[in-house]
């Protein structure tokens, strides 16, 4: 999917979805060329989980990969598009409501 299509609207129909669990998995996408729109930075404890920004076009998006955080060293040297997998989810914060995509898997295609 085109992170465009990841919108607010669209995620919230999804969440309606909810209880997510056995039986009724969360849905997961995948998009096959984004490219880094910044430098990750390890987020958590001792760096258990990576965080960078995700461009699709004009797109931009924040993305998150709990217990990924052994993958920072490799995502820092990603220079071209990459394929993620992902759960789109609404993040509230300080009042703003915006869509975030939890990594679940990531596939480097050009290195450093």
């Amino acid at each position: 999917v085109a992170l465009s299509q990841m919108n607010i609207e669209a995620v919230g129909e999804m969440e309606r979805l909810a209880p997510f669990g056995a039986g009724n998995a969360r849905p997961l996408f995948a998009s096959r060329r984004v490219e880094m729109a910044g430098p990750p930075h390890p987020v958590g404890g001792n760096g258990r989980h990576v965080a960078f920004l995700l461009k699709d076009g004009p797109t931009v998006m924040r993305g998150i990969g709990f217990g990924m955080g052994s993958a920072y060293e490799e995502l820092a040297g990603v220079r071209g598009p990459i394929r993620v997998a992902f759960h789109p989810k609404i993040d509230v914060w300080g009042g703003s409501r915006k869509v975030e995509l939890e990594i679940k898997d990531i596939e480097i295609v050009d290195r450093l």
